[in-house]
């Protein structure tokens, strides 16, 4: 992701047409980079000064927006040159402790090439990792568990459940009134009656 890739959206609805590409990138950390002196980097520097100097903001955030933003309408991209760096050699504390910790630790068997720099922007124990890198580049004969500040282990997201709606009881159907049957005694009372009028 360090060098971005090209990455697609689809619409089913739209058929065809409905698909879209673009580009993925990680922004550039602004703690660590080099910037050559010339009127593009002056602009580009121009241009996020004023913008910090009248509104609030994050440095690093401000920065990628106007260094990656094309120009549109009344904008105008400083159109300063973005390198990435071999992220292997120049990399992140992330890199290093945890994604590919198993190339760089412990520095006697590892396979990853001594890195040149490493920033620490991903821990906050810079102290402790700073003297891991040390001992695992420079004094590999170190007891191992010396040189390995415990990292903590990936918590994947939990997948959601989808609620299941609740089932609706059917109400119970009217039954129909019974006809009820005269009796015996009733029917015999009843032809008794009529029988002596006629």
């Amino acid at each position: 992701m360090a060098y971005g890739q090209l990455e697609s959206v689809h619409d089913p609805s739209m058929g065809w047409g409905g698909g879209g590409l673009y580009f993925h990138t990680f922004t550039t950390n602004v703690g660590c980079m080099w910037v050559k002196a010339n009127a593009r980097s002056f602009k580009l520097m121009a241009q996020v000064s004023d913008h910090l100097s009248q509104q609030q903001g994050w440095d690093q955030q401000i920065f990628n927006e106007y260094l990656m933003r094309p120009s549109h309408g009344d904008f105008q991209n400083a159109y300063a040159h973005l390198r990435v760096m071999d992220y292997t050699l120049f990399m992140n504390s992330k890199i290093f402790f945890r994604s590919r910790r198993k190339e760089y630790i412990p520095g006697a068997t590892s396979k990853a090439p001594t890195p040149v720099m490493v920033h620490f922007n991903y821990h906050p124990d810079k102290h402790k990792r700073m003297l891991c890198i040390m001992d695992s580049c420079h004094r590999p004969t170190m007891p191992k568990a010396a040189k390995e500040p415990k990292e903590a282990k990936e918590v994947k997201p939990k997948k959601e459940k989808t609620p299941k709606e609740p089932k609706v009881k059917k109400a119970p159907a009217e039954k129909k009134p019974r006809k009820e049957k005269a009796s015996g005694l009733l029917r015999g009372a009843y032809n008794k009656h009529y029988t002596s009028i006629g």
